[in-house]
């Protein structure tokens, strides 16, 4: 339905008064996979009419270039119909709804958004939806939250240093952020199990603690994300792109996975023993989502990669029992 769904692995969160159009447009230059404008807390309400004409020039002018959210006002606020009525257009790839804290808040969007994507003369399902779980409420509702609607496509929990989350729940914030992994984690599995394609986290904000961000990005990739939203900081986006971004090798290996799989007798299981590692054949379709990844960040699989060789093929708990006693 609408938009091409594509994974992300940096979201610049650009909270800016909108007043300089300038400014705005300087995003663009930050090396992030998607930028985030905002309509809400970080804009003065006086300013708000003029933050939507801004956001719409740059969406109108350079909208092709780059994915673009934009968060407007919560659910119920005086100035959510203006907002959308604005932004709404071909360019715009998703809207952030802000302090969920009811499903139907989600479900009143997504009708919304059909009325003015209809308004508009665009394909109904157009412009995504990034629910933005801010408290306790709607953390333990994300499941629900995601089901909601087939325009959530990168939900995930994002926890941080100050904001509202740290309200909500009262952790308090320490550098490794072992205090935040169970939401982290609870949030990704509600997702996940919703269907949600490409879920995102986040977000590191020290500004000058680089090895700190690099760690946080490591073990929120590891434990399954795509992606993380990030400060709108050169050197945070080029960390968090490296850590989310399939390196060569990986992707040659799984490419040579792949091939001997595929290749091996087809009346046999094509469980593997390669190097020592056992590689069951479900793995097959694991190698498939990696390659798909890298494509997207254009790491492909060499021409010239090391060719792997199985050990064995089939009768996995036979290879099983072999790579043990070799280990």
């Amino acid at each position: 339905m609408g938009r091409e769904q594509r994974p992300l692995r940096t979201l610049a969160i650009y909270v800016d008064e909108g007043d300089d159009i300038d400014h705005l447009r300087a995003a663009f230059d930050l090396g992030a996979d998607a930028v985030f404008f905002d309509l809400e807390d970080h804009v003065p309400r006086h300013k708000v009419a003029n933050a939507r004409v801004n956001i719409r020039k740059i969406l109108d002018e350079r909208g092709s270039e780059k994915t673009i959210f934009v968060r407007v006002n919560r659910m119920g606020a005086p100035e959510l119909l203006d907002d959308l009525d604005a932004m709404v257009c071909p360019e715009l790839y998703a809207v952030a709804l802000p302090k969920i804290e009811k499903v139907e808040e989600v479900l009143i969007l997504d009708r919304l958004l059909t009325l003015f994507e209809r308004k508009k003369g665009m394909e109904e399902g157009s412009v995504k939806i990034l629910p933005l779980l801010e408290t306790a409420h709607s953390l333990r509702s994300a499941y629900d939250v995601a089901l909601a609607s087939p325009r959530i496509v990168h939900m995930g929990a994002c926890v941080n240093q100050h904001g509202d989350p740290v309200r909500s729940i009262g952790y308090q914030w320490t550098r490794d952020m072992e205090e935040s992994l169970y939401i982290r984690q609870k949030v990704l599995i509600d997702a996940r199990a919703a269907g949600v394609r490409y879920p995102m986290s986040g977000l590191w904000n020290p500004t000058n603690d680089d090895e700190g961000l690099e760690n946080f990005a490591v073990k929120t990739r590891n434990i399954g994300y795509y992606g993380m939203m990030v400060m709108p900081l050169p050197g945070h986006i080029e960390i968090v792109n490296r850590v989310f971004t399939p390196a060569q090798e990986e992707i040659n290996y799984w490419a040579e996975i792949a091939r001997i799989m595929d290749e091996a007798n087809p009346d046999v299981a094509p469980d593997l023993v390669v190097g020592g590692q056992v590689v069951p054949a479900n793995r097959r379709s694991w190698a498939d989502i990696r390659l798909a990844l890298g494509a997207a960040y254009g790491v492909v699989p060499s021409a010239d990669r090391p060719v792997l060789v199985a050990d064995h093929i089939g009768k996995a708990s036979e290879n099983f029992r072999k790579a043990a006693e070799r280990a």
